[in-house]
């Protein structure tokens, strides 16, 4: 894995964040929603088996107010172009669409196969509730880890985790936090 080259795309991962996502995602087959420039997905796929990625390349429904509008089709097209340039682009397969679009189609392509997911995807309640259904494709043992969990410029991600996580607490126990992500077992 060339780290320099990774840490050099655009992106919200720290190199912390990113090097933690590639060794939990370690010949793994690992599921991301959310993609932005590809940084987080070099990382991973950099050690997994295989990444299935989701993400509509459309931003977020509501942007913070230090945030400015990004040209979505440049984006995509960075995704493809650094995980090409890295050699990773063969190890995964993309959903461009959203995930509460995607879910259906994935669900039925890939079943109950992740054993890690990583979601990144919209910050509001209502995304991250669409997010959480796919904890249902996770196997029993497997890791899903949520970015910007402990980011207060994002509430609706730690709130509506935490909501999903207590009415869940039989099958659902935390194990790891680094840098904005908190990350959870399930059994």
């Amino acid at each position: 894995m060339d780290i320099d080259q990774i840490t050099q795309i655009v992106g919200h991962i720290s190199k912390d964040e990113g090097l933690w996502l590639s060794q939990v995602s370690a010949d793994c087959q690992v599921l991301e929603i959310g993609c932005f420039r590809g940084k987080s997905t070099a990382y991973i796929a950099s050690t997994a088996n295989f990444v299935v990625c989701c993400d509509g390349f459309c931003g977020q429904k509501i942007l913070r107010t230090d945030q400015k509008p990004v040209d979505f089709t440049e984006v995509k097209r960075d995704f493809e172009k650094n995980l090409k340039a890295l050699g990773l682009y063969d190890r995964i397969k993309l959903y461009p669409k959203i995930s509460e679009l995607a879910f259906e189609e994935i669900s039925v392509n890939h079943g109950k196969s992740f054993q890690v997911a990583f979601i990144d995807g919209g910050h509001d309640e209502a995304s991250v509730l669409a997010d959480l259904k796919y904890s249902d494709l996770i196997l029993n043992g497997g890791i899903i880890a949520f970015h910007d969990y402990h980011d207060i410029r994002y509430p609706d991600v730690k709130k509506t985790v935490d909501r999903w996580s207590l009415n869940n607490s039989s099958r659902i126990k935390k194990f790891s936090s680094i840098g904005t992500i908190q990350a959870f077992h399930l059994h």
